[in-house]
């Protein structure tokens, strides 16, 4: 990533949702859900060669399936420091880590994400607010 964080609102995922509140407890098991179906690819995934893992695939946005599976992980890290306040590289493992490791790395971002749910309280989770973003995107 180049460029520099710029605080600015952050897109309104609210914009046409006026009145419809997100409860953490919602979000939670989203979260929960979201991670359980994730992991359940990753782990197919580990039976996947080195070479099937790395192979470049056309039309595959990242590029391979490791490079997808990073990107995911890390995406999530990178939006929920934006949320924190942190403007963060997305994928600080790089993208040649094991499938173990990735793994790790997912259920590291599922647990800080409850953790975040567990502790904002639900005005400030359904109040739109200015972020800093990597390049202001």
């Amino acid at each position: 990533m180049g460029g520099r964080a710029e605080t600015r609102s952050a897109p309104s995922f609210f914009s046409g949702n006026e009145g419809h509140m997100y409860t953490a407890e919602a979000l939670i098991d989203m979260n929960a859900r979201v991670h359980r179906s994730f992991g359940g690819l990753a782990e197919h995934c580990s039976s996947l060669t080195a070479e099937e893992l790395d192979r470049e695939l056309e039309g595959f946005g990242a590029g391979s399936v490791r490079e997808q599976l990073a990107h995911a992980i890390g995406a999530q890290r990178y939006w929920m420091g934006v949320i924190e306040g942190r403007v963060e590289p997305d994928n600080p493992e790089g993208v040649d880590a094991s499938i173990e490791t990735l793994q790790a790395w997912r259920r590291e971002i599922e647990s800080s994400t409850e953790a975040y749910l567990r502790a904002v309280d639900e005005a400030e989770l359904n109040t739109p607010r200015p972020m800093a973003m990597w390049g202001g995107v």
